[in-house]
């Protein structure tokens, strides 16, 4: 045999012999569960939402257009979506700040709004505007039959926001031209316009098709409650006895601490892994206390899902 192969043979054998009695270390026994990883569980719980106004119409007609994109909305988006009590600007529990004329102009301000909203049980919140109703002319025909027609472009929006991550969901924008005749026309450049039943049927059918859209999306959410206060294995949660939620069940708390800012000033919340599991142990008008059966670092701000 080659002196230079004995040499190496018992190198080899004992490599092989240290790699056959090594030990794996940094095992992970309890893997902590992500809140992105954490199942679906639907439950008869109820969300709880708000919607406002974002007004600023001058005349009689522009807040009579106002009022009925509203309207609408709110009727829509009630009966479309699936356990949500929807909260009108005139509903006394609805949160003061989405009385001002626009909360989430400063994305600052809009962080902090959305905080306060958890606080009171908030899953979600909504914006509704009617963008611009702006005349248009337009000449139709040929030759000496060639005249003017009239219309009114009509411009809506809504934008629907997520008070746990302080994320706009969607920002929906419709738009419809209506037919005027002259007279209309008139009155409208004048100042005085008509009460337009065509301008009605408008704002209706995209009030109609914006809030279904918008009750899917709320729909496709979790049902999440925020813990407001902690002591010891005490931990108060942001949800009333009208959310659904009853002695014995279940809930997992994910971390919801996480903040990350945004390009132009936004704050966002990202949820982060799971905490502990905890028991409903009492339901009251205000709030919810739960008890954890271990001691968990749990802090007020955490998200709580419905677990198996």
């Amino acid at each position: 045999m080659p002196r230079s192969f004995t040499r190496i043979f018992p190198m080899l054998v004992v490599i092989l012999f240290c790699g056959a009695c090594a030990q794996v270390q940094n095992i992970r026994v309890e893997p902590r569960q992500g809140f992105s990883e954490a199942p679906v569980v639907d439950r008869d719980y109820w969300k709880k939402g708000a919607i406002a106004l974002k007004g600023g119409a001058q005349t009689v007609f522009g807040r009579q257009c106002e009022t009925l994109l509203l309207q609408t909305l709110i009727e829509t988006i009630g009966n479309e979506a699936d356990r949500l009590r929807l909260l009108s600007p005139e509903d006394n529990q609805s949160p003061d700040f989405m009385k001002l004329a626009d909360p989430f102009a400063d994305p600052r301000s809009a962080f902090e709004f959305h905080k306060r909203a958890r606080m009171q049980g908030f899953h979600c919140l909504m914006q509704a505007s009617v963008l611009d109703i702006r005349p248009v002319e337009k000449k139709k025909g040929f030759w000496w039959f060639r005249g003017t027609k009239y219309y009114l472009n009509v411009v809506v929006s809504l934008d629907l926001y997520d008070t746990f991550t302080a994320a706009k969901i969607s920002s929906q924008v419709m738009e419809a031209l209506v037919k005027i005749n002259a007279s209309t026309h008139e009155n409208y450049m004048a100042g005085m316009p008509d009460n337009i039943e065509a301008v009605d049927e408008a704002i209706v059918d995209m009030a109609e098709e914006m809030g279904e859209l918008a009750a899917e999306q709320i729909d496709a959410g979790r049902w999440m409650a925020m813990v407001a206060e902690v002591q010891g294995r005490q931990v108060r949660l942001s949800a009333d006895g009208d959310s659904g939620l009853a002695q014995g069940d279940r809930l997992a708390v994910f971390e919801g601490r996480r903040i990350v800012d945004g390009l132009n000033g936004e704050r966002f919340i990202v949820p982060g892994y799971k905490l502990a599991d905890v028991e409903i142990v009492a339901v009251g008008a205000d709030g919810t206390t739960a008890q954890t059966e271990t001691p968990a670092d749990i802090q007020p701000g955490d998200i709580a899902i419905p677990v198996k």
